[in-house]
């Protein structure tokens, strides 16, 4: 087997799809929002490509793909490369495809690589490290990536995620009010006027978070640009103060992998730091209790949690396990 880095991203593109058409076969779903969100870090009009240089390798046998990464540096994280969009379909081409990721990380420039990470932490990243069997749920990073093929290739946990399963009608989020806090649904007409909002509260937020890349408000409007569109389907909260600032926001979706239960997936929740322990979150968790009775939802899944945010997991109480994650990095 032979590895070679692309530049053909038209040919390269098509030749990852046929891995992923074969990897995923037992979920195509997952395989088709992986390309999908492959695509749109090629795109031409992704303005992350100011900051960001990558090399997509393959491991290929007789003109046949069998492995697949994408290792990528950014100018604002000097010296440190993510590894993501990481697939291979035998225990032979992932041997291959690890060595190659390590020697194209050195030939951009860093001395640390960490992943598996889908070119930042805030896109698609973590592989599991305790799996309930459970299947895989909309929006969920990881299918395929187990902790001990990274680990087994150097990358040592970093942060640790936690996936949970709650019926709604145990959730503990009570019905006690806010003062001087408006929550709203941001609807499709409206979404994108709230993108520089979003932007200020998710940049203070998640400030202090392991990998933080400050992003652009071009490149986070980029980033959500397919949930804004779809804001209609997806459930996107903001909370207001008196004068009407965005103070913390929730992102989630109704499971669209379930066909069993209505399920509603929360993804994503932040407030501003100056209005932590100031009851936001209880608001915001509030107004998605009340969305989530009133539409007929049985559960919830509370997606990967930190385990260190203990705020978050002492709100949402105990819940069924799903999954466990970690992201690991590794010195070259």
């Amino acid at each position: 087997m032979d590895w070679l880095a692309y530049l053909d991203e038209q040919r390269h593109t098509a030749q990852y799809e046929s891995l992923l058409l074969r990897t995923y076969n037992d979920h195509p779903a997952f395989g088709h929002a992986r390309l999908s969100s492959f695509r749109r870090f090629l795109s031409l009009e992704n303005p992350a490509r100011e900051f960001v240089r990558w090399k997509n390798v393959l491991v290929v046998r007789a003109d046949a793909i069998h492995a697949h990464a994408c290792i990528s540096v950014d100018s604002r994280d000097t010296g440190v490369a993510h590894v993501g969009f990481v697939d291979f379909d035998s225990g032979q081409s992932c041997e291959r495809l690890f060595e190659a990721i390590d020697i194209a990380a050195r030939d951009l420039g860093a001395h640390t690589l960490r992943g598996p990470i889908n070119f930042n932490s805030w896109q698609e990243f973590r592989c599991i490290t305790r799996d309930s069997g459970a299947p895989p749920f909309f929006l969920e990073p990881a299918l395929h990536e187990r902790s001990e093929i990274w680990r087994g290739h150097g990358f040592m946990p970093k942060v640790s995620y936690l996936s949970l399963g709650q019926s709604v009608q145990q959730a503990p989020f009570g019905d006690r009010e806010t003062p001087g806090i408006t929550i709203e649904r941001l609807t499709p007409s409206m979404a994108f006027q709230a993108v520089p909002g979003l932007h200020s509260v998710a940049l203070d937020a998640f400030g202090s978070t392991w990998d933080f890349i400050p992003i652009s408000l071009a490149e986070f409007s980029y980033l959500y640009q397919p949930a804004l569109a779809q804001s209609g389907t997806f459930l996107i909260l903001v909370a207001r103060d008196e004068q009407q600032k965005i103070v913390g926001f929730f992102v989630g979706a109704p499971d669209v992998y379930d066909k069993g239960q209505k399920t509603l997936v929360l993804k994503s929740v932040a407030v501003l730091r100056s209005h932590k322990r100031q009851g936001v979150g209880t608001a915001l968790f509030l107004a998605v209790h009340r969305f989530a009775l009133a539409q007929g939802f049985d559960r919830y899944i509370y997606s990967t949690m930190q385990d260190e945010n203990m705020a978050i997991q002492n709100l949402v109480g105990a819940g069924e396990f799903i999954r466990a994650y970690e992201v690991g990095e590794k010195a070259l």
